[in-house]
């Protein structure tokens, strides 16, 4: 794996790969774009998530189409600098993301507040959430959000993921296997129960462009996600 890389990579089932995947998707829901970033982003190369093989999964056309559209509104025609392209997606993350006021934007990726339109248990959900952190070794005072932030789920899938690949890579399969469980977890008991929908109601807010792109590319993720042998009948 190189880890260099600031893009996804297509979908593969091995640990390291779905790091930078949850990555990438993390750092767009807690950072406001850089020009770096959207630098890098205007040279990801698109066609090797083609799924041409036939190896793909059902998810990865959703991938596809998504990266397609977040780099083609990082990629305009009419000159834009990179700072300005960097300020406006500034603006939108902030009124798609932040919730400032009823109204102004999706409801924010809070997983409290979406289970609870399910009929969830605001403070359970988030005691829930909680104790994942806390079991992964995280400092709850340290984080900059509530861990029912999906910004901050996605960091933690993560850092899971990069924790699984390092201890097999060392020989320690049962800190690996503890990894792996904490990641089921998060994704069967929280991220697939409610990510899907709100997905949806991203879209509809953004409509066209970087952060409807980004709503696509976490969907169809979620989607091969899912379909990994492991995850296969819990969700």
């Amino acid at each position: 794996m190189d880890k260099s890389r600031t893009g996804p990579v297509p979908c593969e089932s091995s640990a390291a790969s779905r790091a930078v995947c949850y990555r990438f998707l993390a750092q767009a829901m807690l950072s406001d774009p850089s020009p770096a970033y959207l630098k890098n982003l205007q040279g990801l190369d698109t066609q090797e998530w083609s799924g041409g093989d036939g190896q793909m999964g059902p998810g990865v056309d959703l991938v596809a189409t998504g990266l397609r559209e977040m780099k083609e509104a990082v990629t305009p025609d009419d000159g834009t600098g990179l700072q300005a392209l960097s300020m406006e997606l500034s603006r939108q993350r902030t009124r798609l993301f932040r919730g400032l006021a009823p109204g102004y934007g999706a409801p924010p990726p809070y997983e409290s507040r979406h289970r609870a339109r399910q009929g969830a248990s605001e403070m359970e959900t988030l005691l829930a959430v909680q104790g994942i952190f806390t079991e992964a070794g995280v400092d709850l005072a340290r984080l900059t959000d509530r861990p029912d932030y999906l910004g901050l789920q996605l960091e933690l899938m993560g850092f899971l993921c990069e924790e699984e690949s390092r201890l097999r890579g060392s020989g320690d399969a049962e800190g690996a296997d503890r990894a792996a469980a904490l990641q089921e977890r998060m994704l069967i008991e929280h991220l697939l129960r409610w990510v899907p929908s709100y997905c949806g109601l991203l879209r509809k807010e953004a409509g066209v462009g970087f952060y409807a792109g980004l709503s696509r590319v976490l969907e169809g993720f979620l989607v091969e996600e899912a379909m990994r042998p492991s995850a296969v009948g819990h969700c």
